[in-house]
């Protein structure tokens, strides 16, 4: 039994028991997280288990939000591939019920990667590029829908079995990662997502697109390379300025003993231009590239030139200091609002080591130093 499932042992739960939406009966809390609560229940018609998760009140105080959420949960809904974790309905309880909304999702058995990472680190060159590449997948096709992740982090990367396949990848919190982000920028033009993994431009609140979601799969690249994040700091605020204007470290120097290819330094700093115009323009062209390193591990691939680890720090003005000043003071004001909404149900936490995710395996007891900068500043 997982761990998460003995806290809903432990703690008296309204929710254990019920039916939801006269088909769904839930059996047992898997996990507590930023955004909800994840608990397993059968469906009868059916005959199967399933994932359900409702949505923390605090995430939507609005019925334009509430609509909001249905519509991208309906968009998430059509994300058909074999790699994202499937949504199979979602809804909204009666009012005298409490008016959840929840999103039913397929039951995983498997571990986050930051779960495996803490394990078993580092991973082979082979498997690294092949958890990648699943996960660009399962990005490719919901940026073709129109649908950008926003917090693609190890957390959100589930390694199950599959068949024969030990890390059949599984990319979660997809609609969910959207939803919040976009409150937390159109209404109070905040930043949102985890200052470890996030794009330069999430820092300066900026418009986002898929473009943003690769350089979260390079700094994960890095991290799979290396053992270490590219930027690391004493606060979340410190890590995001470093994403923002610091110059780009080199794998190969971070990590010598690993002997690290340079195809593969290369595809991954070239993932992290701080300019996104620079970056991978796809996830398929990403993908590619990486299929290419898989083939030929000890050639070197260029992508255009090598990326100038230098050069990408830009000469210092006025108007450079004035934006780090509103970022900074952005970032600040998101953190603050993050740490009061978390104490409403750190309580309910406190005990269980459960990510939110459908899989229930156990949140990743990052080094305390940087702990605050690998945890979601929106989704704490």
């Amino acid at each position: 039994m997982h761990g998460s499932e003995a806290l809903g042992t432990k703690i008296a739960d309204p929710f254990i028991g019920r039916t939801i939406a006269d088909r769904y009966e839930i059996t047992s809390l898997i996990s507590i997280g930023g955004m909800g609560r994840v608990y397993r229940a059968n469906q009868r018609s059916l005959g199967r288990e399933v994932a359900i998760k409702f949505v923390h009140p605090h995430l939507l105080g609005s019925d334009i939000l509430v609509q909001r959420f249905m519509m991208e949960a309906q968009a998430v809904s059509r994300l058909n591939h074999p790699h994202v974790v499937s949504v199979f309905d979602f809804g909204q309880m009666l009012e005298a019920d409490g008016g959840h909304l929840f999103l039913v999702m397929e039951l995983l058995a498997g571990e986050s990667l930051a779960t495996v990472l803490l394990r078993e680190a580092p991973l082979p060159f082979a498997r690294i590029t092949a958890i990648l590449r699943q996960t660009l997948e399962a990005l490719g096709e919901a940026h073709r829908l129109g649908i950008t992740h926003r917090d693609v982090k190890p957390d959100n990367i589930i390694l199950a079995q599959w068949r024969s396949f030990r890390d059949f990848v599984k990319v979660i919190d997809f609609g969910i990662a959207k939803m919040e982000a976009r409150r937390r920028i159109t209404e109070s033009g905040q930043v949102c997502g985890t200052p470890a993994y996030m794009a330069p431009e999430q820092g300066f609140g900026e418009a986002i697109d898929p473009r943003a979601d690769l350089y979260s799969v390079g700094v994960m690249m890095f991290e799979l390379l290396t053992g270490k994040l590219p930027f690391e700091g004493l606060s979340p605020v410190a890590v995001m300025l470093r994403h923002m204007r610091a110059e780009r470290p080199d794998p190969r120097k971070i990590a010598p003993q690993r002997d690290i290819p340079d195809a593969l330094a290369t595809a991954c700093l070239h993932a992290l231009e701080i300019d996104p115009r620079r970056r991978f323009q796809t996830a398929e062209e990403f993908e590619e590239t990486l299929a290419d390193c898989a083939e030929a591990r000890t050639s070197s691939v260029r992508i255009g030139e090598d990326p100038p680890l230098r050069s990408q720090t830009p000469t210092r003005t006025g108007l450079d200091d004035a934006v780090e000043h509103v970022a900074r003071a952005a970032i600040e004001a998101t953190i603050l609002q993050a740490s009061h909404v978390r104490r409403s149900f750190v309580r309910a936490r406190s005990g269980s080591s459960a990510d939110d995710h459908p899989g229930g395996a156990r949140e990743l007891p990052y080094p305390s130093a940087i702990r605050s900068s690998a945890s979601s500043i929106c989704t704490t």
